[in-house]
């Protein structure tokens, strides 16, 4: 395929795109609830549970995040070391090292999100952001990967 039309396919794309969007907006958006009111609704019938509340702090945005610094202990016997610490760092992230807000240049960041099969109960070196991680660093001469765990658990519903 030639560059030209490489551009034209991938403006014919992106215009789809758009078009697919713009439906989607019309037809799903508009039935349901504002924000406002699905944000209400969350903080009403979802709460921390007991053993959390140091682990998760309300977010206007996601509903839920990490508490930066946050490092509950969960004893598990069949982990080899017979317990996991979920460490979390300054910014709410599912990482061992802090991370900076501001990334190098030659890196490439990933976020990745999800619910408790993203967060885990593992140590963060075992989870998949961080095993994503490594495999792209392993695999890449001249590039360089930064992939965050930005995964939370599912709170508990009241009711």
């Amino acid at each position: 395929m030639s560059k030209p039309q490489a551009i034209i396919l991938a403006c014919l794309a992106f215009m789809l795109g758009l078009l697919l969007g713009a439906l989607w907006h019309k037809l799903w958006i508009f039935p349901f609830p504002q924000l406002s009111q699905l944000r209400r609704n969350y903080r009403a019938n979802f709460h921390f549970p007991s053993g959390e509340r140091d682990y998760y702090t309300s977010d206007s945005i996601a509903g839920h995040i990490h508490k930066p610094f946050a490092t509950p202990l969960y004893l598990w016997q069949e982990h080899p070391k017979g317990a996991i610490r979920l460490a979390v760092n300054n910014l709410g992230f599912r990482e061992d090292s802090d991370t900076k807000r501001q990334k190098d240049l030659e890196t490439y960041r990933i976020l990745v999100t999800g619910d408790s099969h993203m967060d885990g109960v593992v140590y963060n070196s075992e989870s998949f952001a961080n095993r994503l991680e490594t495999m792209l660093n392993l695999r890449s001469k001249n590039l360089k990967f930064e992939v965050l765990n930005g995964g939370t658990r599912r709170l508990v519903h009241r009711r």
